[in-house]
Order: structure tokens, then C-alpha cells, then sequence
């Protein structure tokens, strides 16, 4: 169905996020979508991730750089902030 959407609107790409860190710990959720990014990602060069900021960024901030990055290497291009 979500080909035959992309095709009808001429959608060229999917972003896809995850709410694990609402009710979780958000390096779970980055995890699983990473996974999913690295199974599907040579089939589908339009999928992207939407990063939820983990925790681990806010204790040790000297980490968030290469957290970042690495993130974004995985095929992640915006971040998110839940403020609860």
C-alpha cells in the first residue's frame, strides 16, 4: 500500500520515528530503527530515521559529536526532543 501511495504522489522518500522513549529509554527505539535502516536501507535509498535525543547526550555531552554522527552515518537526519 505505502508503494502504491509513494507512486500515485510522486513521494520519493520515508521518514520514519519511533515513540520507545516515551515509554522506554530512546537508544532502544534508535537501536530497532537502526536495524531496520540497515535491513532495508540498499532497497530503499529514500528511507530516513528521525533520531530521538538519548539521555546519554545530556550525562556525558562530550559524547553527543560522535553520537551524532554515528547516528547520522546509520542513515538518521533530524532529532527530536521529547519534553515530558
Amino acid at each position: 500500500m505505502l508503494a502504491e501511495r509513494k507512486n500515485k504522489y510522486g513521494i520519493t522518500g520515508n521518514l520514519i520515528t519511533h515513540f520507545n522513549s516515551l515509554f522506554y529509554y530512546p537508544k532502544t527505539g534508535n537501536d530497532i530503527l537502526s536495524e531496520l535502516l540497515v535491513k532495508t536501507g540498499s532497497k530503499d535509498p529514500g528511507l530516513k530515521a528521525m533520531l530521538v535525543m538519548e539521555q546519554d547526550y545530556f550525562f556525558e555531552p562530550g559524547s553527543f559529536k560522535e553520537g551524532l554522527l554515528s547516528r547520522y552515518r546509520q542513515g538518521f537526519r533530524i532529532l527530536k526532543l521529547f519534553k515530558i
